[in-house]
C-alpha cells in the first residue's frame, strides 16, 4: 500500500490524542444539536426502526425473517434492530435511550476520520477534515436519529482507517457488520475491494499469496450479505424485500439521474469550493509527477484509501441514479471524500506555492469557511429542503407535539376523536412511547379513508407543507369542520387543526 509520507514511515496517532478527540467530539455532539436526547423520535426512526426494535424487545428477540414482521423489518438485515432491542429491554424504549445509542457511533465517525487524516496526511488535514465533517448538517441530524446511516458512516470511516493501516481483516469484519446493518453497507466493502485490486495492479503483487489472501478476506462482507439474502429466502420466501424491488423498478433512469447524489456529496454547504480546489490540486499534482526531479520527495496523489473513497462515492452516484433516494443514504461516503479533498488541497498548495507560510493557511481557511457554511446550513434550512437535512426537523417535531398537547386540553369536549392527517403525525399521535403525547389518539391517514367507510373523522389536521393539503381541506369542508387552532413553530409548515363546532 502506498505510503503518503516521503519517508515511507507509517505515522500512528497516540491513544491519548484519540481519547482527547473522543471527549471533544462527545461534548460537541451533545451541545451542537437541535435538542436534547429526549427529543421525540422522528419520521422513519419512529415508524420503522423504533417500532421494530420494540417488537423484538417485547417478544423473543428473534429477528429471523418471516418471524420478525415485514412491517417493521422492511427486509433490512437485523443487526441495528437487535442492538436497539437490547437497549430497550435494559432501559426502556423511550427517545433518550434510542438517541443515546447513536452517540457512540457519531463519536466514532469523527474519531476515525481524525485518525485517518492524521496518520495519512498529518494533523492539519485531520483537524480540517474532522471539523468539516462535524459541521456537515446531515452528519449532525443523522447523529440524532436511530437510523442505520450513522452506524454505517462511523464503520466506513473506521474501515478506511483500517485499510490505511493495511489491516484487511479489520476492514472485512467491519464490512460484515455494515451489511448486517443495512444492505447498502456493501458499497463500502466493494469500494475497498476495488482499491485493493487497483493497488495490486499498480505494484504487480496480484499473484502473491498475501495479496490473494487479502482479496479473499475482502469478500467476506459479500458472503455475509448473500447469507442474509439466503436466510431471508428460506424463512420469508424472498431474497430481496418486494417493496425494495418495486422501488428499484419504479424509477426511470435518465442522464440527469446521475446527478442525484452529487449535490450533497460535492456541492452543498461550501463543498463546491472544496471540491473545485481539490480537483485543481489533483490536476496540478498529476502534472508535477512528469516534471519531478530525480530523488525529489513526492507525495502520492491517489493511494489505496483515496481510490476506495472515490469508488464509494461513485457507487452511490450510480446506484441511486436508479434507486429511490434520500440524501442520508450517501452519508457513509462523506468521511473519505472530505479527507481526500483536504489532503489534495494542502499537498497541492504546499507543493506549488512560492510562499510556504501563506500556503500553510490555505487548508485552515478552507476548513473554517466550509465548516461555517455547514453550521449556517444546519440552523437555517432552505424552505424546500426535507426537514431531516437540517435542524428544522426539531421545529416539525415541536409543532406535532403542540397539536397533541392542544388536542389534549380539549379532550373532554372532543371525547375519543378520530384524527385524520398525514404521516408521520398519524403515527406520532397513536403511540405515546414516541414522545409526542401522553395519551394515544385514534388516527387515520387521509389515503386510507376509503378503506374505512364507516369511520367518521372528528379532527382533520391540514399540513401546509404536504402535497395532500388540498385533499385535507376539501375533507374538512365536506364534514363541516372549522379551524380550532393553527400551530406555527419556527420553520415548520403551519398546521391547521379543524374540529366540529
Amino acid at each position: 500500500m502506498t505510503s503518503p509520507h516521503p519517508s515511507g514511515a507509517l505515522r500512528r496517532v497516540a491513544p491519548r490524542e484519540l481519547a482527547l478527540v473522543a471527549v471533544v467530539a462527545t461534548v460537541y455532539l451533545l451541545v451542537v444539536r437541535a435538542g436534547p436526547l429526549s427529543l421525540p423520535y422522528f419520521w422513519d426512526e419512529a415508524d420503522v426502526y423504533v417500532a421494530g426494535a420494540r417488537w423484538l424487545a417485547e417478544h423473543d428477540m428473534d429477528p429471523t425473517p418471516g418471524h420478525f414482521p415485514d412491517d417493521w423489518s422492511r427486509g433490512h438485515p437485523p443487526l441495528l434492530y437487535v442492538l436497539a432491542s437490547i437497549a430497550f429491554r435494559l432501559f426502556g424504549p423511550g427517545p433518550f435511550v434510542g438517541h443515546a445509542l447513536m452517540v457512540p457511533f457519531a463519536v466514532l465517525g469523527l474519531v476515525a476520520t481524525y485518525a485517518l487524516g492524521l496518520e495519512r496526511h498529518g494533523r492539519p488535514v485531520a483537524i480540517a477534515a474532522t471539523g468539516m465533517l462535524a459541521t456537515t448538517p446531515l452528519y449532525l441530524t443523522m447523529g440524532a436519529f436511530l437510523l442505520p446511516e450513522m452506524p454505517l458512516t462511523a464503520l466506513t470511516a473506521a474501515a478506511l482507517w483500517a485499510l490505511h493501516r493495511k489491516n484487511v481483516l479489520a476492514t472485512a469484519l467491519l464490512g460484515v457488520a455494515m451489511v448486517w446493518i443495512k444492505e447498502t453497507g456493501i458499497f463500502t466493502s466493494g469500494a475497498i475491494g476495488v482499491a485493493l485490486l487497483v493497488e495490486q495492479w499498480r505494484t504487480g503483487t496480484s499473484r502473491e499469496r498475501a495479496s490473494l489472501r487479502d482479496l479473499a478476506l475482502a469478500t467476506l462482507p459479500l458472503w455475509a450479505l448473500v447469507g442474509f439474502f439466503v436466510w431471508q429466502r428460506v424463512n420469508a420466501g424472498y431474497f430481496v424485500f418486494p417493496h425494495h424491488q418495486g422501488l428499484l423498478a419504479e424509477r426511470q433512469f435518465e442522464a440527469a439521474s446521475l446527478f442525484t447524489a452529487v449535490p450533497s456529496l460535492f456541492l452543498w454547504h461550501g463543498r463546491v469550493a472544496l471540491t473545485a480546489a481539490a480537483c485543481l490540486a489533483l490536476v496540478a499534482l498529476t502534472s508535477r509527477d512528469r516534471r519531478a526531479t530525480a530523488g525529489a520527495p513526492r507525495v502520492p496523489v491517489v493511494g489505496t484509501v483515496e481510490v476506495a473513497s472515490l469508488t464509494l462515492a461513485l457507487l452511490n452516484v450510480v446506484f441511486f441514479a436508479q434507486m429511490f433516494w434520500l440524501e442520508r443514504y450517501a452519508l457513509p461516503a462523506h468521511p473519505g471524500l472530505i479527507v481526500t479533498a483536504a489532503a489534495l488541497v494542502t499537498h497541492g498548495v504546499s507543493t506549488f506555492s512560492q510562499r510556504p507560510r501563506l500556503a500553510a493557511l490555505a487548508l485552515p481557511v478552507m476548513g473554517v469557511a466550509v465548516s461555517a457554511a455547514g453550521l449556517v446550513g444546519a440552523y437555517r434550512g432552505a424552505p424546500d429542503e426535507a426537514p431531516e437535512l437540517t435542524f428544522d426537523y426539531a421545529d416539525v417535531m415541536r409543532s406535532h407535539a403542540s397539536v397533541a398537547a392542544r388536542l389534549g386540553l380539549e379532550r373532554e369536549q372532543l371525547g375519543d376523536p378520530l384524527v385524520v392527517a398525514v404521516w408521520p403525525l398519524t403515527v406520532e399521535l397513536r403511540d405515546p412511547v414516541l414522545g409526542f403525547t401522553e395519551t394515544p389518539y385514534r388516527t387515520l391517514h387521509v389515503d386510507h379513508l376509503d378503506d374505512h367507510p364507516d369511520q367518521r373523522p372528528d379532527v382533520v389536521v391540514i399540513d401546509a407543507g404536504s402535497r395532500n393539503r388540498d385533499r385535507l381541506r376539501a375533507l374538512a369542508d365536506e364534514l363541516g369542520l372549522v379551524t380550532r387552532f393553527i400551530v406555527e413553530e419556527g420553520n415548520a409548515p403551519a398546521l391547521d387543526v379543524r374540529t366540529r363546532r
